[in-house]
């Protein structure tokens, strides 16, 4: 899907079927998520500053452009999740995830690791995978 608009910020709460969202281009800054029944998320990232996750989290995934003060507010969620980050324009950060534990860790389009700075920022990881 591109794009977020009013009309999709109305029904993901009214949708608790809908398990899976995959959005591009949200053109908001600002991207609340926080009263849908999502399990898993695949966003481009470009432009938003702030990602409110759902309670049902459980596997995210980010590509795009990452700013470098991007916020994940993930104060809804407990549990453990699958992380996917795409290394082509981000860095490796926690960007705010404080309550999730990220029991799998996916990095893609990566050159180059330093594993002492992934362990540090993901010591919870059970699993890491590189492609």
């Amino acid at each position: 899907m591109q794009g977020y608009s009013g009309k999709l910020e109305k029904l993901l709460p009214t949708a608790p079927l809908l398990r899976t969202l995959r959005l591009q281009k949200a053109g908001v800054e600002s991207l609340d998520l926080g009263n849908a029944s999502l399990d898993n998320l695949e966003l481009e990232m470009s432009g938003i500053r702030r990602l409110i996750l759902p309670k049902s989290t459980r596997s995210l995934k980010l590509y795009g452009e990452l700013r470098s003060d991007l916020q994940i507010d993930d104060s809804l969620c407990g549990g453990k999740m699958t992380l996917e980050i795409s290394f082509k324009n981000a860095g490796l950060l926690r960007y705010g995830l404080q309550n999730t534990k990220v029991q799998r860790l996916r990095l893609t389009d990566i050159k180059e690791l330093d594993m002492s700075q992934a362990a540090a920022q993901f010591s919870e990881a059970e699993y890491l995978r590189k492609r």
